[in-house]
């Protein structure tokens, strides 16, 4: 059964790799619904805006992708809104409005506090008057506008970077046909032909793309890291039919440490798998002994917890690492329905994702 929920979430489980089993003695893959509420722990909130015009928007419908059940609520007329979610959660929210391009927004993270992030939708005018200056041509009917927001690891804006450093590529790594760009956004918010490496302008470096197709792809930037040599940031992107995506490429904060190349499950891996408040993924919310997949319990022992995933088929795979459910299984899914109650790891670009195929692949190491 799947349910719409009027202005607030709440979701029976979160962050925790592998489905709930109907009962201990069933596989990890063991279907259940997700119908019964949980005690609903933490909220996101914030405004829907104009993203050109900078003002707020009532009225605007939402809804989150990559939660089960779905969440949907409309915001109010100062565009203030609220989403009640569990620890543990990544997402996407789309906001709808007529006159408005169907906007899929940067991905949300909750941790274990809750997170206030405002929330955008793209008119359909603005994109239209940006065309002309931008590409010379009007929009293409069917295809997409995305723009993205560029951050170093360390969260700063990305500027001084030629645009031939950021590519958009498709599932052959091959440049999408098709679409135009990218286009820098200059110091009045408009896309700037003129412009031939990114800037920051309000504390931001943007790009956009237009007439992107609809499907999924690849945003690809690579710039000069500070004390030598490159860094090149992939990022997954969505597109929809006559729609807009906001992305945030980079901006991970990552501290620039020596790179992990043979990761183990006692060092890597198992500090993942732990609550959300001790800095982990928020796995073992649920993963727990008075949680609602017990039957795998995450804050055991490390090495009682690894001797227990390795014992289940098909929680680690060795031979397909890929097809391992503790990858797949909260691996977001851009079609509900979502094949866990939520999603741990947004795409398979996303770094701990990354590291626990990693870890797979070298053959699981204790």
């Amino acid at each position: 059964m799947r349910k719409s929920i009027s202005f607030a979430v709440v979701i029976a489980l979160a962050g925790c790799p592998g489905k709930a089993p109907t009962n201990p003695d069933d596989e990890p893959d063991a279907a259940v619904e997700v119908d019964a509420p949980a005690e609903v722990a933490l909220m996101l909130t914030g405004k829907v805006v104009d993203y050109f015009g900078n003002v707020n928007v009532a009225d605007a419908a939402l809804s989150t992708s990559g939660m089960a059940p779905e969440g949907m609520t409309t915001s109010a007329t100062d565009g203030a809104y609220k989403i009640d979610v569990i620890v543990g959660s990544k997402f996407f929210v789309l906001a709808t409005k007529t006159g408005y391009r169907p906007t899929r927004n940067m991905a949300v993270t909750i941790a274990d506090m809750s997170v206030a992030q405002d929330l955008y939708v793209l008119s359909t005018q603005d994109i239209n008057n940006n065309y002309p200056a931008a590409a010379g041509t009007a929009a293409v009917a069917g295809t997409a506008f995305l723009a993205a927001d560029l951050r170093r690891n360390n969260n700063q804006p990305l500027d001084g970077i030629p645009l031939t450093d950021i590519q958009l590529l498709d599932a052959a790594n091959a440049p999408v046909a098709g679409v135009k760009g990218p286009y820098v956004f200059n110091s009045s918010g408009a896309l700037d032909n003129t412009l031939t490496t990114t800037a920051t302008f309000q504390g931001r470096s943007r790009v956009a793309y237009l007439d992107v197709p609809p499907g999924t792809y690849t945003l690809v930037t690579t710039y000069p890291k500070n004390g030598g040599g490159t860094e090149t940031i992939n990022t997954t992107v969505t597109t929809t039919a006559d729609g807009a995506t906001l992305v945030l490429s980079g901006g991970g904060g990552a501290g620039g440490g020596a790179a992990i190349t043979d990761p183990s499950f006692a060092t890597h891996i198992y500090p993942k798998l732990q609550r959300a408040a001790l800095n982990g993924l928020g796995c073992a919310n649920c993963h727990t002994l008075s949680g609602t997949a017990a039957v795998l319990k995450y804050d055991e022992p490390a090495a009682t917890v690894l001797a227990n995933i390795t014992a289940r088929t098909g929680v680690v795979n060795t031979a397909v690492p890929a097809d391992s459910f503790l990858l797949k299984r909260p691996l977001y899914e851009p079609t509900p329905p979502q094949d866990h109650p939520n999603a741990t790891f947004l795409d398979t670009n996303d770094a701990d994702y990354k590291l626990f195929l990693l870890w797979i692949t070298n053959g699981a190491k204790p």
